[in-house]
């Protein structure tokens, strides 16, 4: 029998043989399982080949994250500033919420007994005290002679001289002539002798004070509509002992109420207070 392999299958079915006959020629179906042998060994070999890769990869370290730590809590929390109260009274009768510290300053508005003020500070001394004061939306000052306040409360009031240059009174120009010996006092206190009290419209009322021989005073009464223009309301002199009365007609259309009454002498100044029933 011929050698096969020096054969080969040809399509015919034949075989042909071969002029140069090599022993490394396969067969067909040989040859097949050698290429997918070839090529499975190809695709291990490429597997292992990443897989070496990825083993030998270095790996990064993980990144700290940065933790903020909290803030203690203080377990005995300083305790909270109460600001000082601001003290307050209550005034016992009428009195004029005025612009500055004097008589001579302008009425805000007149504020009946038992009116609510809150204190904010003072100015001046003994009878000359005047109390910067808060009534509602509207601060002014009122005459320490008609409110009642007591003296340590006073002295822990702030001071205020801002108004002393204004409340101080112009003194007139020196006369020619010497003044005489028996020239009064202008600084003389005022003291109420008569009070108004309860007056029934279109009855009389009247005021009597005592203040330095000889001085000038004026006086002002402030109804619901305003400072009253009533005959008897004008300016007086006090008599040879300092005593000086004023007497005035109550309108019969008077609003009922109780009313301030400021009186003036220099640069001394009172109030009192008459009541319409």
């Amino acid at each position: 029998m011929e050698d096969e392999r020096n054969e080969i299958w040809r399509p015919e079915g034949r075989r042909l043989k071969l002029s140069n006959p090599s022993p490394f020629i396969l067969q067909p179906s040989a040859l097949r399982v050698l290429v997918i042998a070839a090529l499975t060994a190809f695709v291990l070999a490429c597997g292992q080949a990443g897989t070496a890769t990825s083993r030998l990869a270095p790996t990064a370290a993980p990144t700290a994250s940065a933790t903020v730590a909290p803030a203690p809590i203080p377990t005995n929390p300083p305790p909270s500033v109460t600001p000082p109260a601001v003290p307050h009274l209550s005034i016992a009768r009428a009195v004029n919420l005025r612009s500055g510290p004097g008589t001579t300053f302008a009425v805000i508005r007149p504020l009946a007994a038992k009116t609510e003020l809150d204190l904010l500070a003072v100015m001046g001394d003994g009878n000359g005290r005047w109390y910067k004061v808060r009534s509602g939306d509207d601060i002014g000052w009122v005459s320490g002679t008609v409110v009642a306040v007591d003296d340590a409360v006073a002295a822990a009031l702030p001071t205020e001289e801002s108004f002393a240059a204004v409340a101080a009174p112009t003194e007139p120009p020196a006369a020619p002539t010497a003044a005489p010996a028996a020239a009064p006092s202008a600084r003389a206190a005022i003291v109420i002798v008569k009070e108004p009290g309860t007056v029934s419209a279109g009855r009389r009322a009247s005021v009597t004070i005592r203040t330095a021989p000889r001085a000038t005073c004026s006086i002002t009464v402030w109804y619901k509509s305003g400072p009253s223009t009533a005959a008897g309301l004008d300016d007086a002199q006090a008599d040879a002992k300092g005593l000086m009365n004023w007497s005035w007609k109550v309108g019969t259309r008077t609003t009922s109420g109780t009313w301030p009454i400021s009186i003036q002498c220099g640069d001394q100044s009172a109030e009192t207070e008459v009541t319409v029933p």
